[in-house]
Order: structure tokens, then C-alpha cells, then sequence
């Protein structure tokens, strides 16, 4: 991931504190036969990618947390096809986690707005990534979440492909 350590704070935690507002501006006009469609059968539904989203933003505040409060701490990984299978995203209620999403960002950008550039630049150790600073971890939960914006986007167009080919069938 790269990173820019040029750019200015207040812009970094505007664009992340946006995120859940591009997801329900996407999500909030949609029908249900379309939020539940999968794309095929090993892809996500919007509804499945609104509820990992909400649990991709947990770990985020866990390893923000962690890289605050501890030094150079363990971040932990996690397995988003285990949390998506076993955490029943499928019988959850979309509408409550789009309420989740917003309200875990804002509870972080409060955090966030009351630290100095060097704890932006703090680090944790992720197993996989290796060392990753806080500047870096908003980042990724930005291109995250910006990612399956896009997704969901995709997967729209792709139920509207379906739906006129069945119409015209």
C-alpha cells in the first residue's frame, strides 16, 4: 500500500469520515431482490459487502486503538470469508449496520481529530504486512471502503444486465 505522508491531516479524515455516506448514497435507493444478488456464486451481495464493511471498520478501530495505546503492538488479521459465513451476514438487517458504519467512523474520527502528527505516525506490526503506521491504516480503510463502493457498483450494473436479458427472453 502507498502511502502519502505529505497530505494534509483535516482532508485525510474528511475523506474517511465521508466513506459511509458514499455507501448509502449507493445502497439506500436499491430493492432488496438487487441488494441480495450475487453476482455469481463465490461473489457478494451488497447487502454481504455492507455488513463486511462494517466489520472490516471494527477491526480498523481495534488496531487504531492498539497502535495508540501500545507500542508497536500485534494488529490482528482477520478472515473475512470466516466473519462473513459464521457471522450470518445474510440474516442480518442491512439498514442497522449502514447505522454501524457510520457511527464506528464517527467514533474514530474523534479520536482522530485530537492526535499530533507523531502519533499519525505510530506503528503496529501486521502478520501479514509487516509494520504499518495509523496514517497508513485510515488510508487503507479509505481505498477499503472506496473498493466496494465500486463493487457494488459493479454488481448493480450487473443485475440490471441480467434483468433486461430476462425481459428480452
Amino acid at each position: 500500500m502507498t502511502t502519502d505522508a505529505n497530505r494534509p491531516l483535516e482532508p485525510l479524515i474528511a475523506d474517511y469520515l465521508r466513506g459511509p455516506e458514499k455507501v448509502a448514497t449507493l445502497v439506500s435507493p436499491l430493492a432488496e431482490a438487487l441488494l441480495n444478488f450475487r453476482p455469481a456464486p463465490d461473489r457478494w451481495s451488497i447487502h454481504e459487502i455492507l455488513l463486511h464493511l462494517v466489520d472490516f471498520e471494527l477491526v480498523t478501530a481495534v488496531r487504531m486503538r492498539k497502535i495508540l495505546a501500545e507500542e508497536r503492538p500485534a494488529l490482528p488479521p482477520f478472515d473475512q470469508n470466516a466473519w462473513a459465513s459464521r457471522l450470518h451476514y445474510l440474516d442480518r438487517q442491512w439498514r442497522r449496520s449502514m447505522q454501524d458504519l457510520r457511527r464506528l467512523r464517527e467514533g474514530n474520527v474523534e479520536i482522530l481529530g485530537h492526535l499530533s502528527e507523531a502519533e499519525w505516525s505510530r506503528e503496529g506490526v501486521h502478520p501479514e504486512r509487516g509494520p504499518i503506521t495509523l496514517r497508513q491504516v485510515i488510508e487503507r480503510a479509505i481505498e477499503h471502503l472506496d473498493q466496494h463502493a465500486r463493487q457494488m457498483q459493479e454488481n448493480q450494473r450487473l443485475f440490471e444486465q441480467q434483468a433486461r436479458g430476462v425481459a428480452q427472453a
